[in-house]
């Protein structure tokens, strides 16, 4: 289950620094009518990059709905509204073993 409720309007950092790969821990969305903005940086670009924006409707079983493959970073949008419950970020290809940080916004969406 999730370690924390994400608050809407509230910058949240999803991984922090983590080098390497793997998954963040699992966070709770605070509406199902999200609005998600993700940004990635890095201490050094990384050769090779690839990170996945996940959600859930149980915790256990995951969907990808976007993915990051910038080396140089970036902020993405994902605009429509994500219908879940929980959220997290997996790092899947991280190559050089480059310090990673992922934060996230959530904001409602227009009815």
């Amino acid at each position: 289950m999730p370690n924390i409720l994400i608050l809407l309007g509230k910058l949240l950092t999803i991984i922090n620094a983590r080098v390497g790969t793997g998954a963040s821990d699992t966070f709770a969305l605070p509406s199902r009518t999200c609005i998600l903005t993700w940004q990635t940086t890095f201490d050094v670009a990384p050769a090779v990059i690839d990170i996945d924006i996940d959600v859930s409707l149980d915790g256990t079983a995951w969907t990808t709905i976007d993915t990051s493959t910038a080396v140089g970073g970036e902020v993405r949008v994902i605009a429509a509204a994500t219908g879940a419950l929980f959220i997290r970020a997996i790092v899947n290809t991280n190559t050089g073993n480059r310090a990673v940080t992922l934060t996230l916004v959530a904001k409602v969406a227009n009815p």
